[in-house]
């Protein structure tokens, strides 16, 4: 069935490409994104290489982002930083330095306080109170 609607699509000068996605498609575009997100914290990576990537332009996967998590580029990265950042904190016994570098901050400044706006503390105090609330499990 699904051949047919293609040959008529054709027939009218409808291609492929102008094809919704199918929702096999729209799952492996995301899966590319998360993936990218969470392998490209460091060094600075950019919209132009993920989008390369995809095989779209900028404006295609910024409105990807848009839709489908509700920020840019810039904030996914940023959510995706501070995930990891949260995460290496509570598992590791990792210094701030070497965990704002893992996760792409040149300066640890910059990482303070960028983790300061999202979880209303510092790295630090997360640490403490993290680690109050779970069990021992963490690794080097």
């Amino acid at each position: 069935f699904g051949q047919i609607v293609i040959l008529l699509l054709r027939q009218l000068g409808v291609t492929e490409r102008r094809l919704p996605p199918t929702d096999k498609d729209r799952d492996r575009t995301l899966d590319i994104i998360d993936n990218y997100f969470e392998s490209n914290l460091a060094p600075n990576p950019r919209a132009e290489e993920l989008a390369e990537k995809l095989h779209i332009s900028r404006r295609h996967l910024s409105r990807i982002l848009q839709k489908t998590y509700g920020m840019n580029f810039r904030d996914k990265l940023l959510l995706a930083r501070m995930d990891r950042s949260a995460w290496l904190l509570r598992h590791t016994d990792k210094s701030v330095s070497a965990i704002a570098g893992e996760v792409g901050y040149t300066y640890d400044s910059a990482f303070r306080q960028a983790f300061r706006e999202r979880f209303g503390m510092t790295p630090l105090e997360y640490r403490q109170q993290t680690r109050k609330d779970e069990p021992n499990e963490r690794h080097h």
